[in-house]
């Protein structure tokens, strides 16, 4: 890259490190720290949130996983858009207001007071074990982008490790939620514009001519209608879209902490709701635009032919970034990369942070006061960081990326997804032995189809279907509080 471009992604780095410590907020208590005190509901910050919400769902995986898929398999993946529908309908209809009429500010703590907290444990286990995988993961998979783009040699891979994962720790430990929603909204906005600067120039360097486009797209095998199979084994399929993608966006809306914190930040219904909105329409666009990139590569490609164009279609963005892409504006895209990941590993550090804190620190010191809570939240978030961004050196032989992560969340995300609408729900009694039974088989149950021959968008929804069947309770009135505090 040129000294322009390195410049550019240096000035990034500081910039967010620095808002993240300057807008950290009021932190006087491990409510403050972790959920913003409930106090992010006003107009701009209800923008703040939805965007830092939309930020999450993507990362540097992102950045290679959804261009490669389109470059793969086509125009059929548009069909992904129509999860979000689905998402509003549930999450908005359904589960925030249920949700959010229960007090406190802990995302799991409804789960303890309605079905005990053996079982707020239990999950919130679950959820540490498949976020520390998966934060793993996106740190590795920027890395190996980065130093495609700024061709960079295998030397750099812990320099460019380490700047991120230490870079996201240090403001994530002092600025808390508040300074990670702030880096995030901005963060979202960088990805944004990075991307539709891509596909502006993209359409600059190819014949504007919508027709010879199709007749491009049609030669290559990449204009294509998703299948009605109901085959579990074929990829992309409509009602693999449409159920199974559908199942892990609730799941990352409903079940994740990550989400969950947001939410409650607001402090009411109706601004968490405004919240998601804003969210669901980042997120939207974010697709779109980067299907249409994956799309619009394989036209350029096809107008301008590589000879050394990787056959690999994971690598093909990254080597368009690499060497389509002017001075600048590769920059932009690197830093949208980071923006992704700093993104998602920062909102990462803090939920993991609060789950150690909140779910098995706090509840066996009895007594501690909310000062020492909140330092323990500081210990925790800064051990999260640190172990997450070494961890990220250590998964190069798991398989493909995008495997790799569906997988980790798959297993675990239908569980504590079933378990969440069980306690939001609310409709009759359910023991505790019951639902970590129910936890248990969903777990197995997701496992064996991660072992099986069937596509891992089916994994969540066999854990969730699994996890509901044993778990959801049986008419007979409402279920009794056992606890009202800790959440």
């Amino acid at each position: 890259m040129s000294i322009f471009d390195t410049g550019f992604v240096v000035v990034y780095f500081v910039a967010m490190i620095a808002c993240g410590i300057i807008l950290r907020g009021r932190q006087e208590s491990a409510e403050d720290y972790f959920a913003g005190g409930g106090l992010l509901g006003g107009r701009i910050s209800r923008i703040m949130v939805g965007l830092s919400i939309a930020a999450t769902y993507f990362s540097g995986i992102s950045f290679i996983a959804i261009p490669s898929i389109a470059i793969a398999n086509g125009t059929k993946i548009f069909l992904i858009l129509a999860v979000f529908p689905v998402s509003w309908v549930v999450v908005e209809g359904f589960f925030l207001r249920r949700y959010l009429a229960f007090p406190g500010l802990h995302p799991y703590g409804i789960v303890a007071a309605r079905l005990g907290p053996r079982v707020r444990q239990a999950i919130s286990a679950l959820f540490v074990l498949l976020r520390l995988g998966w934060m793993a993961a996106l740190l590795y998979a920027p890395t190996i982008l980065i130093l495609t783009t700024m061709r960079l040699g295998n030397h750099w891979f812990w320099p460019v490790v380490l700047s991120i994962g230490v870079s996201s720790t240090v403001y994530t430990v002092l600025g808390g939620l508040r300074g990670v929603i702030v880096t995030d909204a901005i963060q979202m906005i960088i990805i944004m514009v990075g991307l539709v600067f891509v596909v502006v120039l993209v359409l600059v360097r190819i014949p504007f001519d919508p027709s010879l486009w199709l007749a491009k797209l049609s030669a290559s095998g990449s204009f294509t209608t998703p299948s009605l199979s109901l085959s579990l084994t074929e990829q992309f399929t409509v009602w693999g879209i449409l159920v199974g993608m559908s199942v892990s966006n609730l799941a990352s809306s409903m079940a994740d902490q990550i989400s969950l914190q947001r939410f409650l930040a607001t402090g009411s219904y109706e601004s968490a709701r405004k919240s998601f909105r804003y969210s669901l329409a980042g997120s939207a666009i974010t697709v779109a635009l980067l299907v249409a990139i994956g799309l619009l590569v394989t036209l350029y490609y096809s107008f301008n032919p590589d000879p050394i164009l990787p056959k690999a279609t994971d690598q093909i963005f990254p080597h368009f970034v690499a060497s389509a892409l002017p001075s600048g504006l590769r920059g932009l895209i690197v830093a949208a990369i980071l923006a992704a990941t700093m993104s998602s590993v920062t909102s990462g550090i803090n939920a993991l942070a609060g789950c150690l804190t909140i779910d098995f620190i706090r509840p066996t010191r009895r007594g501690l006061s909310e000062r020492s809570t909140l330092t323990l939240g500081r210990w925790a978030s800064l051990g999260v960081g640190l172990g997450a961004t070494l961890l990220a050196g250590m998964i190069s032989d798991m398989g493909t990326i995008f495997n790799i992560s569906q997988t980790v969340l798959g297993v675990f995300m239908g569980p504590i997804l079933a378990i969440v609408t069980i306690a939001a729900a609310n409709v009759g009694r359910v023991s505790e032995t019951r639902c970590l039974w129910a936890i248990a088989v969903g777990c197995l149950v997701g496992m064996a189809v991660a072992f099986s021959t069937a596509q891992s968008v089916w994994i969540t929804v066999s854990g969730l279907a699994a996890t509901l069947v044993l778990g959801f309770p049986l008419p007979g009135g409402t279920i009794r509080p056992r606890e009202q505090s800790g959440r």
